[in-house]
């Protein structure tokens, strides 16, 4: 079986944090290594879940869009 490494690229964000569409972040900064940058605002939308002690069942939204590197 042939396995294709993904090529990941290092992403920033710096923006807003949204949850239920109020702004609860207003400069949040984060980065991660991603193939993708839908992939990479999903990875800084859970970095922030998980910092902020939120439930999986609530959406947290990310108001820019992460920037490669």
């Amino acid at each position: 079986m042939d396995h294709v490494k993904e090529e990941r690229r290092l992403y920033r964000y710096e923006g807003a944090v949204l949850i239920f569409d109020r702004v609860v972040a207003h400069n949040y900064h984060a980065q991660t290594l991603a193939s993708s940058a839908a992939k990479a605002r999903s990875n800084i939308a859970y970095q922030y879940r998980r910092k902020a002690n939120i439930a999986d069942h609530i959406p947290v939204k990310l108001t820019g869009e992460p920037v490669a590197l």
